[in-house]
């Protein structure tokens, strides 16, 4: 049986691999728009991580909603700045990543049949 504990720990596990990915692809022009629908595949690996298995995307949504307009809205301006904003806009794509995914995990955390 799965401890809460451990299912934090295996959240957390996810949350970093796709803060990386978000860190490491961050700087191309337009890839805040896939990392926003990456999100949602953070929720469902958090859920499974959880043991919930019914959630609605719209619950999940309203809890970490402003997080990805603010990573769509802040990335896409520093596209617009050669070199640095690229740069800068990385580190932005990986701690709203980070963010969103630590609310992901306490969203589900709160929901789970573990103990």
């Amino acid at each position: 049986m799965t401890t809460l504990a451990e299912a934090e720990k295996q959240a957390r596990q996810r949350v970093n691999v796709w803060t990386g990915v978000a860190t490491g692809v961050g700087w191309i022009p337009g890839s805040m728009f896939a990392l926003a629908a990456a999100d949602v595949k953070i929720c469902h690996e958090v859920a499974q991580c959880f043991g919930v298995k019914h959630w609605s995307a719209e619950s999940v949504s309203a809890a970490i909603g402003a997080s990805i307009t603010g990573k769509v809205v802040a990335g896409e301006a520093l596209s617009l700045i050669p070199g640095f904003g690229w740069a800068v806009k990385s580190v932005v794509a990986g701690a709203v990543t980070k963010a969103a995914g630590e609310a992901i995990i306490q969203f589900f955390k709160k929901k789970s049949p573990y103990h």
